[in-house]
């Protein structure tokens, strides 16, 4: 059983027997946000019955999918990308499906959502380390003037970036002479 699930039991029982009424308040809400997200209540996910699930994803987010869904159950038959002619000809409600459980779907979505936004942050990071590194920046004067203090934040994510640079390679290109 999936672990959103325990977590879904986990908040239920939360919800019903809390020690204090705002524990049991808030436990009820981030149940009922759980459930609502995928469009479930708590018995739907109980069950074992296989159904045939869509999903809308640019093509640059379904590599980080597909592995999302071999990590929920490998056994898991997907299909797609369809094309747009078949979404349309097929009245199909998404571009990719699978055959899953409904509690591996609510799983599927979830660890999607919280995967994909933070490969999304550590892309921004190693863009700018690549930038770093490969020194692809102005080298005007002007353009260096800024030097306000940096957040504590921005300031773990400047180390961050120059860790980084320091372990990509680094390119030499060479402008090319015409005679």
């Amino acid at each position: 059983m999936s672990k959103y699930i325990e977590l879904a039991k986990k908040l239920k029982i939360l919800s019903e027997q809390g020690s204090y009424e705002g524990e049991r308040i808030s436990a009820e809400n981030l149940l009922k946000n759980l459930m609502q997200k995928c469009g479930f209540s708590f018995s739907d996910i109980e069950t074992e019955e296989t159904e045939n699930f869509f999903f809308t994803l640019k093509t640059e987010d379904a590599p980080l999918w597909m592995q999302v869904v071999v990590s929920v159950n490998g056994k898991i038959q997907g299909y797609g990308k369809f094309s747009e002619a078949d979404i349309e000809r097929l009245s199909l409600p998404g571009n990719f499906s699978i055959d899953c459980t409904k509690a591996e779907y609510v799983e599927i979505v979830a660890k999607f959502e919280y995967y994909n936004r933070l490969y999304k942050e550590e892309s921004q990071i190693f863009y700018e380390a690549f930038v770093q590194r490969n020194r692809l920046f102005s080298n005007k004067e002007s353009d260096m003037t800024d030097t306000k203090e940096l957040s504590p934040a921005e300031l773990e994510k400047a180390i961050r970036v120059m860790e980084l640079s320091r372990s990509l390679k680094r390119g030499d290109y060479r402008k090319q002479l015409r005679a």
